[in-house]
């Protein structure tokens, strides 16, 4: 679904493009290159596709991040992280996913594993019955 809308809006702007040039003029800036290439009408579909998944995986993960929270009751907590974490990611960078599927589990499980032990008392209860399957005597005692 991504996939058909991302393309489907590229071709929409690449069509409405009066020039190509623009386009090529920012890739050069951005590739830091001496001479201007300028860009098919193809490879500028192609450019905008990629941004452009990129764009609506975001807002679609998003979106199903904070309806989950909403149905768990902890919308205001999963919201509070995902800024931190997006404002944290800004500057300290991060690893990626293979797949947009493996991020959009890991990042749902995160945010929402993190908004859902917002209580000290739940978190600590979670870590000892956890330690206590994982480590049994050997689990560190708080």
């Amino acid at each position: 679904v991504i996939g058909k809308l991302s393309m489907t809006t590229a071709k929409y702007l690449a069509n409405n493009l009066q020039d190509t040039t623009d386009i090529s003029k920012i890739i050069q800036a951005h590739k830091k290159r001496e001479t201007l290439t300028i860009l098919t009408k193809e490879e500028v579909i192609e450019i905008f596709d990629y941004g452009l998944k990129a764009v609506y995986g975001e807002i679609f993960k998003l979106i199903i991040i904070f309806i989950v929270a909403g149905f768990f009751h902890i919308l205001i907590p999963t919201l509070i992280i995902s800024l931190v974490f997006s404002t944290l990611r800004l500057v300290a960078g991060g690893s990626h996913m293979s797949t947009f599927n493996r991020c959009l589990i890991t990042t749902s499980t995160l945010f929402l594993g993190l908004g859902y032990f917002t209580d000290k008392e739940e978190a600590h209860k979670a870590y000892e019955e956890a330690a206590e399957k994982y480590f049994g005597e050997f689990k560190r005692n708080d």
